[in-house]
């Protein structure tokens, strides 16, 4: 009878994708094998390596938004009113948790290096978890190697781990949870769905991406168990237990708005939030994806071309094809994934059509380097997918998906990654030239006083970072009733001010002018149709006793992210 069982189970593993079924559960053909070393090693050696050679040529701090999620991390312990608070409304706030105790050291927070060390680490995990991933899905080995070296040899991940950005980070919860996921529906373990819900529930406090994968994993909690768990109400118990745990972090962000900013949807209609930058993008011809949804897909299509590489997403379209044409539990698992792992995909066209977000490619008008970096999100689903080709492969072809990813990987490395040339050249450091000479002469100018300054500026907050001064020295929005006292009365309260084209102090400037009078213009750069002013008050122009504030509490204005 035993020896009946044992061949059996080839049948059962063949049948049903390489898992063999044992009564209502699976086990993989690999489950009792364990993670390679070599996979933890390389991705570490990987990480580090490039950590290491972005922060030399100062590569970890070239995008604008990095440098803000820096200065973020940095107001929790340092600035005129530090604290939780400032971690302001639009960004959601765990990367700057997570680098806060670093970025409280001068050296880690201006090289870089605390977003460096965060990121690294979030890539060595997903890049690890891709592994396990695609070997918990299909049972094959050979399929897992290919999926990590189409992950973790992405050039344009490889540099973006070195920086600030959120994007490794929510790739790192959205890879996790993925895989937990899939685990969850052979083990039938409440473990596993468990930690899925806290990879998601670090997800949603990461990028707003996670909250459609929260939805996409509710959906396969619940259909899988009506399909495949016949226990009574397992599928509203299996539903409301991942939800609780996987949506606790977006009930905190409206939470944070609520108590902070009196509003739980603040950061949808603040004045720093997305759909109000949007609107000045509308006005100048820069939303083109808005109210089109061919645009948008393109849009989005090119970023993930542009990242990934036309070769890579050609073998991950045909890994989809293989993934989608099974049967039965199989076919069923292939979907979770894809749903999962295609959310961020879904939501991030559906931002660019309604005009929540922005990309800009070289490929369409207006023909730029813009938030290409989204399009990475797109990276663990094609990683799975490509790597499921190896899986489906037998005989003399079963090399072929190995050889293809070491062939794809030498030629992207034959040209600079776009997610750096666009740190480099592209938009999102526009202004850094501008900004990096106004800070210059502040810094070699500065004899004391606090600066007036619009942090909810594109140019002048990485002016800010650029400056190497400490926060405390600025008055900027988040910190109360600094900021708005030293709108009223600026001589009374500072002794610089910084201007940027059409930010909340060139306003106050225009509408009062008689509160700059005592200041003059000390530094004036302009650059395309943007100007940074740098006024100085005028030495015979002592602060007065109103200068000193008292305050009854606190709390953070939104910043521009």
């Amino acid at each position: 009878m035993s020896s009946q069982i044992v061949s059996v189970r080839p049948a059962l593993a063949q049948r049903y994708g390489g898992v063999a079924w044992k009564g209502t559960r699976a086990e993989p053909a690999e489950a009792r094998r364990r993670l390679p070393i070599g996979v933890p090693i390389i991705a570490l050696l990987l990480g580090v390596g490039f950590g290491v050679y972005s922060v030399m040529h100062g590569w970890a701090t070239l995008y604008n938004d990095s440098q803000s999620h820096l200065d973020i991390a940095r107001h929790v312990t340092d600035g005129l009113t530090p604290g939780l608070a400032q971690l302001g409304s639009i960004w959601l706030p765990l990367p700057q948790l997570l680098m806060a105790p670093l970025t409280a050291i001068d050296a880690l927070w201006h090289s870089g290096i605390a977003g460096t060390i965060v990121s690294g680490i979030a890539f060595v995990y997903s890049a690890i978890r891709i592994f396990s991933l695609v070997e918990e899905l299909t049972g094959k080995r050979a399929a897992a190697w290919c999926a990590f070296i189409v992950y973790a040899t992405n050039l344009n991940l490889l540099y973006i781990q070195t920086t600030a950005l959120d994007e490794t980070l929510m790739m790192a919860c959205l890879v996790g949870a993925a895989y937990h996921m899939i685990r969850w529906t052979r083990t039938r373990g409440m473990g596993d769905l468990a930690l899925a819900g806290v990879a998601t529930f670090l997800g949603t406090l990461t990028r707003y991406d996670a909250w459609a994968m929260f939805l996409a994993e509710i959906a396969v909690v619940a259909i899988w168990s009506k399909l495949h768990d016949r226990r009574g109400h397992s599928m509203q118990a299996n539903a409301l237990f991942f939800a609780f745990i996987g949506g606790y972090g977006i009930v905190i962000w409206f939470l944070y708005n609520f108590v902070i900013f009196h509003d739980p949807l603040y950061f949808l209609h603040s004045t720093y939030s997305a759909e109000t930058q949007q609107q000045y993008q509308l006005q100048t011809g820069y939303l083109p994806t808005k109210g089109h949804i061919t645009t948008s897909a393109a849009t989005f299509g090119w970023a993930i071309a542009d990242t990934v590489g036309i070769a890579v997403v050609g073998a991950a379209v045909l890994g989809l094809l293989m993934m989608v044409f099974r049967r039965g539990k199989p076919l069923h698992r292939n979907l979770a994934v894809i749903a999962i792992l295609g959310a961020p995909i879904l939501l991030n066209v559906a931002t660019l059509f309604v005009g929540q977000t922005t990309i800009r490619t070289p490929q369409l008008p207006p023909h730029q380097m813009f938030n290409l970096r989204y399009g990475l999100e797109a990276l663990p689903l094609i990683a799975v997918a490509a790597g499921s080709v190896a899986a489906y492969l037998k005989g003399a072809l079963a090399p072929v998906p190995l050889i293809a990813a070491g062939a794809a990987v030498l030629l992207m490395a034959n040209a600079t990654p776009v997610a750096l040339a666009e740190g480099q050249h592209g938009a999102s450091g526009f202004g850094r030239d501008q900004a990096a000479a106004v800070a210059s002469y502040l810094h070699a100018n500065y004899t004391g006083g606090r600066i007036l300054a619009d942090d909810g500026s594109s140019a002048v907050a990485p002016l800010i970072f650029m400056s190497g001064l400490n926060l405390r020295e600025f008055v900027t929005a988040g910190f109360h009733p600094y900021y708005e006292n030293a709108l009223s009365d600026p001589s009374a309260n500072v002794a610089w001010v910084l201007v940027s084209s059409r930010d909340q102090i060139e306003g106050k400037m225009n509408a009062f002018p008689s509160r700059f009078a005592q200041f003059r213009l000390v530094y004036h750069k302009l650059q395309n149709a943007d100007v940074i002013d740098l006024y100085q008050r005028i030495p015979d122009a002592p602060l007065t006793a109103s200068a000193t504030v008292h305050t009854t509490g606190a709390s953070a204005a939104a910043r521009v992210r």
